[in-house]
């Protein structure tokens, strides 16, 4: 996992995990330790970094499949 983030309540962390070889969105709850991968769409490239929206609500995240493909 890498690029942690940690979100603006403090309550979660959202971060980039290599799921079957390649990079995917995960996220954990902090206070209990449980995580998960978020995103698992193989066809639409690589997560490339990944945000929180100041109400921490929402991970912003984006892709790339040879070009940057989008934010999601």
């Amino acid at each position: 996992a890498y690029q942690p983030r940690v979100s603006p309540d403090g309550d979660w962390l959202a971060f980039i995990v290599l799921h079957e070889g390649q990079a995917q969105v995960g996220v954990m709850k902090l206070n209990s330790g449980e995580w998960w991968v978020l995103t698992r769409n193989r066809e639409r490239g690589s997560v490339n970094s990944v945000c929180w929206s100041s109400d921490s609500t929402r991970i912003f995240f984006d892709r790339v499949f040879d070009l940057p493909v989008g934010v999601y």
